[in-house]
């Protein structure tokens, strides 16, 4: 059998901010008390207890941010600064918010007004080289970086942003040797050792899987660090091994599509399960029902399983989402 290889990459772009944050975990607070987690409870007492601590408030702000809850992390990003205008890290909290909301004018803007506050704490030059790094301004961002080093020679933050600012510049070799420091100086940097797995994949295979148990070793409901091992494992064409870390990822979080879509990738191709295949690319398209990949490799499921016509329906729709689809026109020719 032919195998198409249409992954969907957006999971491993996430370059730059982190891994490990954008709401990794799949889990969230809820209005009833006994649902809320414990983590984000003990926030709340703290709060009760001291309402006006902006570094509390900047904790919650912090939780919600990585569970995907931005207006919540944004109202207790501007109540830190109300309480107290002139704490640099409630700028840099709220850079972060405003960041990954998309809102970047107001991230920059944020982020160098908390510059402005304390041009040498370590944390806010960091931040700074981030917002730089993502404007693709290298040298202002490795200008920032190496004094923050020079201040702090135990930095791992400032030789994980230098990692993450020389892959940006094409220069594996340094980014290799930046994480590496990161790692030696932090064993326990999750993204560090998330992105030396992914630099190694392809290249050292035995590397890159103990980065990436690595990586879960330190965060075992990251998953995206399943996710990514799973992929890993898939291209080894270690079928049980790779189906196990994506239903590790599902696990955590069961409407994680790019989970669903690439283990339906697997059932599809390496061990041909269509019907359960065609249930996981379903369950993909539902949470994103532009998700082309998912819907092309659907219809090619329903045709290796003999249902032409909902086969042929799925290609007409891929062809509807982006004309001239090359796959789609190939099965309907196929039909």
């Amino acid at each position: 059998m032919v195998k198409h290889w249409l992954f969907s990459l957006g999971i491993i772009v996430l370059l730059i901010v982190g891994l490990s944050s954008c709401g990794d975990n799949g889990k969230g607070d809820s209005a009833a008390n006994d649902t809320i987690p414990e983590a984000l409870k003990q926030l709340n007492k703290q709060i009760s207890n001291n309402p006006k601590d902006p570094a509390v408030l900047l904790m919650r702000a912090d939780w919600y941010r990585v569970n995907g809850k931005l207006d919540l992390a944004l109202t207790d990003a501007r109540v830190a600064i109300q309480l107290d205008t002139l704490r640099p890290l409630s700028w840099v909290a709220l850079g972060k918010v405003y960041e990954d909301m998309n809102k970047f004018p107001e991230a920059v803007k944020a982020t160098e007004r908390a510059f402005t506050l304390a041009p040498t704490d370590n944390d806010v030059m960091l931040a700074l080289a981030r917002i730089n790094i993502i404007f693709k301004k290298s040298e202002t961002a490795f200008r920032l970086i190496q004094k923050a080093i020079e201040l702090n020679k135990i930095n791992p933050k400032a030789y994980y942003l230098a990692g993450i600012g020389y892959l940006d510049m094409g220069d594996t070799l340094s980014a290799i040797n930046s994480l590496q420091t990161a790692t030696q100086q932090d064993m326990n940097y999750f993204d560090a050792w998330l992105y030396l797995g992914m630099i190694y994949e392809g290249k050292n295979q035995v590397l890159a899987d103990g980065y990436f148990k690595n990586a879960i070793r330190i965060n075992p409901e990251s998953k995206v660090a399943w996710y990514l091992l799973g992929m890993h494992y898939q291209k080894m064409a270690k079928i049980v091994e790779s189906r196990s870390a994506y239903d590790s990822a599902l696990r955590i979080d069961p409407a994680f599509k790019d989970a669903l879509y690439a283990k339906g990738y697997l059932l599809l191709v390496d061990t041909e399960e269509y019907e359960e295949a065609i249930k996981l690319f379903t369950e993909a398209i539902v949470i994103d029902p532009k998700f082309i990949d998912a819907l092309y490799n659907r219809g090619y499921a329903y045709e290796l399983n003999g249902q032409k016509d909902l086969a042929k329906k799925d290609y007409q729709d891929v062809l509807k989402l982006q004309a001239n689809y090359p796959k789609a026109v190939e099965g309907l020719n196929r039909l």
